[in-house]
Order: structure tokens, then sequence, then C-alpha cells
């Protein structure tokens, strides 16, 4: 496997390699925290996403006049027992 961030770049004077071309391309991006801060955001925005757009397709599922499930007025969970 090839990592695309050692891959050859040219820094305005001449070509880095291996990991000058990392280091190049890591102070490019704002340095590895804010690489990792990025990468952690965009999944986080991802997996949110697709959290509401599944929660979301069920709730229309669920209220929907074809729909089979019965409404309850009240919770499903019960109260816990005091020790």
């Amino acid at each position: 496997m090839q990592d695309s961030w050692c891959s050859p770049i040219w820094d305005g004077t001449q070509m880095l390699y291996g990991a000058a071309a990392r280091e190049y391309r890591l102070g490019l991006a704002g340095g590895v925290e804010t690489v990792i801060r990025n990468a952690a955001n965009q999944a986080a925005e991802i997996a949110t996403r697709q959290a509401l757009e599944t929660i979301n397709g069920v709730s229309a599922a669920v209220t929907s006049p074809q729909s089979n499930v019965v409404p309850m007025d009240k919770s499903a969970a019960r109260p816990r027992r005091r020790a």
C-alpha cells in the first residue's frame, strides 16, 4: 500500500520525497493536530447525518397512516427499585 502523504511533491524549489514530503504536507494542512481534528469532525458529521436519516426514516415509517405500530400513552421504561 502506498502512502499518499509520502508521494513526491514540489515545494517550489525542489522535489521532496518520503518523510520530507509528508512533513511538508502536514505543514500545509496545519499540523498533525489539525489533520486529526478535521478528520474527527468529518467522521462525527457523517455519523450524525446517517443517524438522523435513520431516525427520520424510522419515525416516518411508524407515523405513516399505513403503519401497524400502535402508539402508547406511557413510557415503556419501568421505574427502578431503590435498594
